[in-house]
């Protein structure tokens, strides 16, 4: 729907680089910038912690955000199961 290479969440007082939105209601793929490494967050979120979850965001690491912003154009379809 749109897309930032740089872009702060106003909701949640977060940055969140490289975001593409994919939904009205504000749910976007974006780079992770947790004071925790996205791995242990993954390892966490697998069944110890709701703490870690998301609202409904897809966190990438930089790298993978950085390539995914730059070969998906706006207007891609994204199929959320």
């Amino acid at each position: 729907m749109r897309k930032h290479a740089l872009y702060r969440s106003r909701s949640y007082d977060a940055q969140m680089n490289y975001a593409m939105f994919f939904s009205h209601d504000g749910k976007a793929f974006h780079q992770y910038h947790g004071f925790v490494p996205l791995s242990a967050v993954r390892i966490a979120r697998a069944g110890v912690s709701e703490w870690f979850g998301s609202h409904g965001c897809v966190r990438l690491t930089e790298r993978d955000a950085k390539a995914l912003y730059a070969w998906a154009p706006v207007g891609t379809r994204v199929h959320v199961r």
